[in-house]
């Protein structure tokens, strides 16, 4: 496996390789299509047939300020983590992959919108991977916003509570960091209604509750 992209940084010729970290997070299988998606922790998420053969690297993140990857452009800021895919009655298909972003410790300035301690958004198809947006977890009344998610599921089916379906994601801190300067004691999770997700897009994402079966 070879990095592709155009944007490495090189100080003297040598790769600047301080705060790098190169290890897998996320792992899904695109079941429309044999995909597989891989995200890497400060470089991006990796395509390739399950089967075998070569994977690509179908979007970069931003990367360490101090590692060789960096790409300003990105949506993506480090690390990425846990993806998961949206399957719609229709053979939409939407790849959700977690940006720690700021919890994650970046500097402030590496922190503008956007997207840190959010979720993007991709439609998968034969050209790629269409970037559609980012959407965050905020606090709502006594339940704390998600920081520094390392992993999250989504499913298109009707369910108990969640006539829409349903996004769950882990939240790295069980109670929100006061400026990021200290750590709680544990973790959580957070349920979050699809639609409420998909209407916060323009133009709004599929919500199809009815129609595809997860176990076909």
């Amino acid at each position: 496996m070879e990095h592709k992209g155009q944007n490495l940084r090189q100080e003297d010729d040598d790769i600047v390789e301080a705060d790098w970290s190169p290890q897998f997070e996320g792992i899904v299988i695109d079941r429309a299509t044999g995909t597989v998606y891989a995200g890497q922790e400060d470089v991006g998420i990796w395509s390739g047939p399950v089967a075998g053969g070569d994977l690509q690297l179908a979007y970069e993140t931003r990367g360490s300020r101090m590692s060789y990857v960096w790409n300003p452009e990105s949506v993506i800021t480090r690390d990425v983590e846990g993806l998961t895919i949206y399957y719609a009655a229709d053979g939409t298909r939407y790849l959700l992959a977690s940006s720690q972003g700021s919890a994650h410790g970046e500097v402030p300035a590496f922190q503008t919108p956007p997207y840190g301690d959010s979720f993007v958004v991709f439609e998968v198809g034969g050209g790629g991977l269409d970037l559609k947006g980012a959407f965050r977890v905020e606090t709502s009344g006594d339940m704390d916003a998600v920081q520094e998610s390392d992993g999250a599921d989504v499913i298109s089916v009707a369910l108990p509570g969640f006539p829409s379906g349903v996004f769950i994601t882990q939240d790295g801190y069980a109670g929100d960091l006061d400026d990021l300067s200290g750590e709680t004691a544990s973790t959580g999770f957070k349920y979050v209604d699809w639609s409420a997700i998909a209407q916060s897009f323009d133009p709004p994402l599929k919500v199809t509750p009815e129609g595809w079966d997860p176990r076909s």
